[in-house]
């Protein structure tokens, strides 16, 4: 479709996203295309994924429960990571 589209054989709104056949070869609008094709894929997956998780968890409150540990968890080591290393400087600095 792209090399249709490239040689102005294809739908008329393809036709007219292809511009610059003298500088551009073909190839580099099919790796162009490549590229945009792999990044939907990706976010496609993604999002699947997502809205399986949400489904999951709806579905579950012992998940919803366990998560919300995790959370706090994670919450109360980054806090620690984040403030202890200024608490212990003050406190070196005012002995």
């Amino acid at each position: 479709m792209i090399e249709s589209a490239y040689r102005g054989e294809s739908w008329s709104f393809l036709n007219r996203v292809i511009n610059g056949q003298a500088t551009h070869p073909v190839c580099d609008y099919l790796h162009d295309w490549y590229r945009i094709v792999a990044k939907l894929t990706i976010a496609g997956l993604l999002s699947g994924l997502g809205f399986w998780l949400v489904a999951l968890v709806i579905n579950r409150p012992a998940l919803v429960q366990w998560i919300r540990i995790i959370y706090r968890a994670v919450a109360i080591l980054s806090l620690n990571t984040l403030v202890a290393p200024t608490l212990l400087a003050r406190v070196q600095a005012n002995p």
